[in-house]
């Protein structure tokens, strides 16, 4: 086929994609890119350089080491004495993490593998799916992820978490590391890290051990918030309101605590305004980077061009150089006050949003007090409009359930206005959000910002758009049928082998 006809073939699988610059995108914790970062990430492309070693990338190994060194000064660590390297995604930042404690409790790991030895992890029940899953890919196994509880603020309970290890160990268990949350992504939970780095020293101090187990903080969507170290909050140079400035001092002074980490996960694809996949695993000694492979660790003052080869201790004998590139145009070019006017200006829009809804009839905010920017909250249908979320557990099985059906089918409703491009917003649906009575979990209604572009005019328009959906909706009294129609348009085929069925 010519390249204008396959272009245009193309440009069919694009149909449904969500557009992360529109206001109005409310699906997931993630930032549209700037341009100045796409035009080198087209760039890259272009070059195609491998950045396993410095060969044949020319400057482009000193862009990786400069984010290192600018994020390493950020979280309060030596760059001098850390290390780290981008990797193809939050998960991997996991993943290195884990392993990192892994050869810590078992230094001969690399070679002989884990061998029996009861390695376990710890986290906390808020804490990602991908701790698990991390634990399954290295091979000590989902269930040897131990979830611990949390207490009311939802931060992992730490003396829960010291009698899980306690006992654990006591049965002959080997601890590998702990995982602290650095902002979970719907209620925004940053653990106790210092707290954790001191439950750390207790457990090595009380059994005598060989080794300090790794502490990790899963930081890839909350990091943002260093940039907010050393702001004047007394002054408000940003003018900040109050429930802003109190959101976001409070979210800084707990991500702060980061420098009690072995290591950090950052994506820059989240909240940084990059392209994916753009996640740094950022280590405060380099010593636990080189050991992933167990390398001889190389000092920033003793590496010679033709000698940076992270393939020598990563997993990674392929890497993309688009994470490093478009981190490092992105922290050049907004720098510490414009990361800050454009987080300020997100969790302010996320804030209005909260009071806007909150003030609808019919609507109902369940987490007004979140520092982060995921709201949650659920709608009543006429019947039930006295109900309250906070009081669900008090009332009938069968009201739970009403207003379980009524927000879901509202979720569906609105996918279905989607597909016939009739509204030009969207409302996610987390199901299972909380247990509300006799083991029954409510699902709640999701608008995940972060955007800076919804500024109070198009929140304004929002509301309007959203209260006249629920009136269309309440008219249909759950009477529709819904089917996706984001589907390739009947592809050609050029070969002879039976039809593809797209599901």
């Amino acid at each position: 086929q010519s390249p204008e006809d396959v272009l245009f073939e193309m440009a069919e699988y694009f149909r449904g994609t969500t557009r992360w610059h529109h206001p109005f995108v409310m699906n997931n914790i993630k930032t549209p890119i700037n341009l100045p970062a796409a035009a080198v990430a087209f760039n890259t492309m272009l070059l195609d350089p491998n950045l396993a070693n410095d060969t044949n990338c020319g400057q482009i190994a000193f862009a990786e080491l400069e984010v290192i060194k600018y994020m390493s000064t950020l979280i309060g660590w030596n760059y001098k004495n850390s290390g780290g390297y981008f990797t193809f995604g939050g998960t991997s930042t996991i993943l290195n993490a884990i392993k990192a404690g892994i050869h810590k409790a078992k230094q001969d790991v690399c070679e002989n593998g884990i061998n029996g030895d009861n390695l376990f992890v710890v986290s906390s029940q808020q804490g990602h799916s991908a701790h698990a899953d991390a634990c399954n890919w290295l091979g000590l196994g989902r269930k040897n992820c131990i979830r611990v509880s949390v207490d009311d603020n939802y931060q992992i309970d730490i003396a829960e978490a010291e009698k899980r290890i306690v006992e654990r160990i006591e049965q002959g268990g080997k601890l590998a590391a702990i995982i602290g949350c650095g902002g979970t992504t719907i209620q925004m939970i940053v653990d106790p890290i210092d707290q954790l780095y001191e439950l750390r020293e207790r457990i090595v101090s009380r059994f005598n051990l060989s080794y300090k187990p790794h502490i990790h903080v899963d930081s890839v969507v909350g990091w943002v918030w260093l940039f907010f170290k050393n702001y004047d909050y007394e002054l408000n140079p940003m003018k900040l309101t109050d429930v802003t400035l109190n959101k976001i001092k409070n979210m800084e002074r707990l991500i702060s605590k980061c420098d009690y980490a072995d290591s950090v996960g950052i994506d820059f694809h989240k909240t940084g305004f990059c392209p994916y996949a753009s996640s740094l695993f950022l280590t405060k000694s380099k010593q636990d980077t080189f050991d992933l492979n167990e390398k001889p660790v190389q000092s920033i003052d003793q590496i010679e061009y033709g000698e940076y080869s992270p393939s020598t201790y990563t997993l990674e004998l392929s890497r993309s150089a688009i994470g490093p590139l478009t981190a490092l145009t992105t922290l050049k070019l907004l720098g510490v006050c414009g990361f800050r006017n454009l987080l300020g200006d997100i969790v302010e829009g996320a804030n209005q949003l909260i009071k806007g809804l909150d003030r609808l009839s019919g609507f109902e905010v369940i987490n007004t007090n979140t520092n982060g920017t995921c709201i949650l909250y659920i709608i009543k249908p006429a019947d039930l409009m006295d109900i309250s979320y906070s009081e669900l557990h008090k009332k009938s099985i069968e009201d739970v359930k009403k207003l379980a059906l009524y927000n879901y089918r509202f979720y569906l409703f609105v996918l279905k206005k989607i597909n016939e491009k009739q509204i030009d917003f969207f409302v996610d649906y987390s199901s299972g959000y909380e247990k509300v009575k006799n083991g029954f979990h409510m699902g709640v209604l999701k608008m995940q910002t972060f955007n800076p572009m919804l500024t109070y005019e198009k929140i304004s328009d929002l509301l309007t758009k959203i209260v006249s959906l629920k009136e269309q909706y309440d008219q249909y009294q759950g009477n529709f049928q819904f089917e996706t129609q984001y589907k390739p348009k009947k592809p050609k085929l050029t070969h002879n082998n039976e039809k593809i069925i797209l599901l």
